[in-house]
Order: C-alpha cells, then structure tokens, then sequence
C-alpha cells in the first residue's frame, strides 16, 4: 500500500491520472438566476386594493374549489401570502388546524399570518397581526382552546368594518414585506 501523510490510501492519484485540472476558473451564476427576487409591493398597496375591488366588482371568485389529488409542491405559491384566524366558539381540534394551515402555507412558499383574535384582530390591526413561523405552532396541538384566540366582532358586520379589516392586513403585510 501506498500511504499518504493521513494514512490514506493514494495509489492512483498521480497527476493527471484522476482528476483534470480545471480548463477556467468557476464563475457561479448571476444571484437572479439562482434566487428569483421577491415580487414588487406595490408603492401605495391600499390603492392597488381598492383598484382591484373597483375592478372585479361584479365579477365571479377566482377561486377554484375541488383540488383534490393535484400534486403539491415545495415552493409552489412563493410571494403569496395567507392570513390565519379563529371565530365563534373553540372546539376540538381547533389547534390541530391551524398548525396544519401554517405548516402547508409555509411549505408551499407562501407568507404565513396569525391574526390574533379572529375577526376583531382583523379590525384592530397593529400587533394582532403577526408573521407566523415553523417555530410558532410547535407543540400546539395538546394545548386546549385556540392559541391564537377567538373573538366576534360587530364592526366587521358592516362594510366600514371589513374596509378597516382589509386595510389594516395590507398595512401590515406591506411593512413586513420583504
């Protein structure tokens, strides 16, 4: 046996036998190209909301419901984004859901988001509305209750309301924004 300085067997390795030297030096990739960048927020994001409202008013959801057995992939829905909450009164299983919502959001590339409080978080705004992480739902499902709490809320009954709701999460998905 041939050995070298390690003890490592090195018969074969003499030059040129097992490894070509490199012809040009790496140059790696344009960082563009290996991570796309995020999508642009737009510069006043509540009126682009209210652009969009004007402009499908009237209009039918673009929701497509009975997806079942489509192949889900990692990173799928990259830059867009969900909001988590809980209303009405608690019932088994309640953290089970969630932690799975923010699980599946997470995988698939999506931006994840509790609102503390449910509907009267949405209305409120400021710190009922956080970023939720792997992290965060760890351990939840033994715990009773919700742990993003439940409320009602009378204000979210009228359009003021849910106008109020839907500006206080583009305020603060925009301030997260990457």
């Amino acid at each position: 046996h041939q050995q070298g300085a390690e003890g490592v067997d090195v018969r074969g390795l003499e030059e040129g036998k097992l490894f070509e030297p490199r012809q040009e030096p790496f140059v790696p990739p344009p960082i563009e190209e290996v991570i796309p960048p995020p999508p642009e927020f737009p510069a006043d994001p509540w009126q682009a909301f209210l652009d969009y409202m004007a402009a499908t008013e009237g209009q039918e959801s673009q929701v497509k419901m009975g997806l079942e057995g489509h192949v889900i992939e990692r990173g799928m829905h990259k830059g867009k984004g969900v909001a988590v909450f809980t209303s009405g009164g608690d019932s088994q299983g309640m953290n089970a859901a969630v932690r799975a919502v923010v699980r599946m959001g997470l995988y698939v590339g999506a931006r994840v988001f509790f609102i503390k409080e449910g509907y009267q978080g949405m209305v409120d705004g400021g710190d009922h509305i956080v970023e939720a992480t792997w992290s965060s739902v760890s351990g939840i499902i033994h715990k009773g209750g919700t742990v993003i709490g439940s409320a009602r809320c009378k204000d979210f009954r009228d359009r003021e309301g849910r106008m109020k709701a839907a500006k206080n999460l583009i305020k603060r998905v925009s301030q997260t924004w990457w």
